[in-house]
Parts: C-alpha cells; structure tokens; sequence
C-alpha cells in the first residue's frame, strides 16, 4: 500500500488512494472500495478472530480467485497487505500459513502491564496457579502482554478487589467465585451449600444456557468478565475442635468463614455464630479461641497448617466452590482480538490444570491428614439439606432470582 499513488483533501488533510477516494466537497464522490482491499479485510478479520488459527494454510492464490472471483493479480495485492502485516508468511511457489500469535504479538520490546490481585499468601496452591497463569499469558502473547500477580492481599480484601476490578482500577483477579456475588447474589448460587448431588451436577449447571446468559449481564452490569470459571475444587469440608456428624453438633459454634453475606446467613441459618476470618488468619484464630470450625477447601488445609489446631475433617459433599479468572471488561476490550484470545485461552488452559490437580491429589492429601493425626467424618447431613431448600427458596425471594431456579437446578 505504500507504493500507491495517494492524494491529500485540501480541508481534511487525509491521504487517501487516489483509486478508492475522489473529494469534491460540495457532496463527497465516493468510489467503491478495490477489491483487494476487501478481501484484505475479511482474510484478516478471519485470523485476528481465529476463524483462521496459526499454522493453518491460506487457501490457494487459485482458490481465492475462484471464491471472491477476482484476477490472480487481486488476489496478490490482498496478500501482499497481510505479510506487510505480520499475519500470514507467504512462501515463493509453496502455500500461505497464518502466523503464530508470538510472530504477531507486538513490536519489539513493547510489554503492557497486566495487574492481577489475589487474596492467599504465596505456598497456597491457587496462588501458585494464578502465577502459572501469568506466566502462560507472557508465552502466549511472545511477551508482549506481562502480568503482575499480587498475592496476600496486597491491594485489598475479597471485596476491595472486586470493587476496583468493576470501576477498572484493577485488570485481573483470580479467586473464589464466590466473591462476585458481592456484585451480583446470583453468582452465589453455584456454591450454595447442599444444592448440588456431587461436581458432574454443578458442571451441568455451569454449562447450561442460564449461566451464560449470567455471565453476559455481569459484564454489563458489572463491567467484569470472567475469562474462565473452570477452576473447579473437590467439595469444602468443616474442620472443628470437636466431631460433627449432623447440625445438632454444630450448633452454638464460632465458625470462621470469608466475609461474604450469603456465608454468614447460611452458617447463622444452620445455627452456628459466624466469625469473619480473613485468609491466612485462621491458623491465629484458632489458637486465639476466636473460632472453633472454620469451611475451607482440601488443599488449605496442608498448606495453612491447619492440622496444628483441630482434630475432625467433615465430609458432607455440600459445597463445591470454584475459582476464576475476573477480569476488567474495560482492559480486556482496550487488548486487539488476538490478545484477548490469548488471555482467555491461558486462564481455562491454566483451569483445567488446576482442576486436574486437586482431584488427582485428592486421595494423597487424605492420607496425608491421617498421617496428621486428624480424623475424617463422611455423613450426607440429609437434615441440612432440607433446610437448606427453605433456606434457598428465602434467599431466592430475597435477591429476585429467577422463580424456577431450584426447580432448574434439581432437573439437571
């Protein structure tokens, strides 16, 4: 395109091609766009929304001519824009390949800057896996997009985070799904105690057409969106003091859980008096008898060292909570098509990942918490489902949830 004869309006000032633009501004006479650039421009919409993926060969010269039924020459002049681009590597006599995302990602040198918060200190596992995350978002984009993960809390609590991510002072946040219903109640349906038989009946729900239209009206109504939610966890447990095998046993106790209202509604629905514990501190509130249970997924309690406080591991299969990556609806559109592919591809990659690796440790951290000293308790606390179906139905009302929900739900 550089070798094209170009013009410039005497008021507008824009170069344009003499063969597309002719100006006479007592009425503009347009001429319909060449040809080339037309295939131009679908050929390249096709690769930077990955209709065409990398590595995938361009129809032939022969094909093209064929398809769009222009001359050889056309054809040429159209490619030729796209290798001036970066987007396909043409090869004398052989075929056209679409370029690998690395080959495309930026100019040389440029990097933006991604800021990700999450809340668990750095030896918990869904932090290790949101650097992970991280790291394959550098790989995916050759560099050109960095992401910076700030753990522990560094840039505020659950509720904190999730407030700068929907204003877009935040771009990313990685953690339990759970916080988003601080946006939205909604969102906490997918953990909501009891409700679901095991994890295949929650996949169900999550795939189904009732969560994705979810997901849509939180990105308008919230400004977030979440790249993935496929970072699936076994079902949390109740560690305590003493051993709890129906709610009669609970009843009265403190129980530290994150500071989330449906938490503290259902647990003082349950009878026990809940106590907002932040992560990383339930260690010192057990040992200060601030608590005497807390609900914490498999994997916190090796690495928070929790085995040091309590003796009972209660299994009761009632809530199986989810992590995701959030991200800023405004930063994600501010990326190129290619870049957003990319991002959302690295955090439901990096999802199934640790999905796969919570439940291929599952029975391994057992044996560990035995060897601990701790005691596992299975029961179907069958009475607490049926509160919590009232429970449900209270909430329901409460947020304006759709009337046929639990209904929806329990036909899945």
């Amino acid at each position: 395109m550089d070798n094209e004869q170009k013009t410039a309006c005497s008021r507008c000032k824009n170069d344009m091609p003499m063969d597309t633009l002719k100006h006479a501004h007592d009425g503009v006479i347009k001429k319909e766009c060449p040809e080339y650039i037309k295939i131009y421009k679908e050929l390249r919409e096709k690769i930077t929304s990955f209709r065409l993926l990398p590595h995938e060969k361009i129809p032939s010269e022969t094909e093209l001519c064929r398809q769009y039924g222009v001359s050889r020459y056309t054809i040429q002049r159209a490619l030729q824009l796209l290798v001036a681009e970066g987007l396909i590597i043409r090869q004398q006599g052989k075929a056209s390949y679409v370029r690998e995302l690395a080959r495309f990602g930026g100019e040389e040198g440029e990097k933006q800057v991604l800021h990700l918060g999450c809340l668990n200190q750095p030896e918990i596992l869904l932090t290790q896996f949101a650097c992970r995350f991280a790291r394959r978002v550098e790989e995916k984009t050759a560099g050109a997009l960095h992401v910076e993960v700030h753990h522990s809390s560094e840039l505020g609590d659950g509720s904190e985070e999730i407030m700068a991510l929907s204003r877009g002072e935040l771009d990313l946040f990685c953690g339990a799904l759970d916080w988003l219903a601080l946006l939205n109640p909604v969102y906490a349906v997918v953990s909501f105690p009891f409700l679901f038989r095991d994890i295949d009946h929650l996949m169900s729900f999550v795939r189904s057409a009732m969560v994705t239209d979810i997901r849509k009206r939180f990105v308008l109504e919230h400004g977030i969106c979440v790249l993935a939610a496929n970072w699936y966890r076994p079902s949390r447990v109740l560690l305590s003091r003493s051993p709890v095998f129906s709610p009669r046993d609970w009843q009265g106790l403190s129980i530290g859980i994150p500071n989330i209202p449906l938490f503290r509604d259902m647990w003082t629905y349950l009878g026990m008096t809940p106590e907002p514990v932040s992560f990383g501190e339930r260690h010192s509130a057990f040992d200060a008898r601030r608590i005497e249970a807390t609900d914490v997924n498999w994997d916190i309690i090796i690495s928070e060292q929790l085995y040091e406080c309590v003796s009972f591991v209660t299994c009761m299969n009632h809530s199986f909570s989810r992590a995701c990556v959030a991200m800023s609806e405004r930063c994600f559109r501010s990326l190129r098509p290619d870049m957003q592919h990319a991002v959302k591809q690295a955090a439901e990659d990096v999802g199934s990942e640790y999905s796969q690796h919570l439940f291929s440790s599952f029975e391994n951290e057992k044996k560990q918490m035995l060897a601990k000293g701790m005691h596992l308790i299975s029961t179907n606390m069958g009475e607490a489902r049926q509160l919590m179906t009232k429970f449900f139905y209270r909430e329901s009302r409460k947020h304006c949830w759709p009337e046929n929900l639990y209904r929806y739900i329990q036909s899945l």
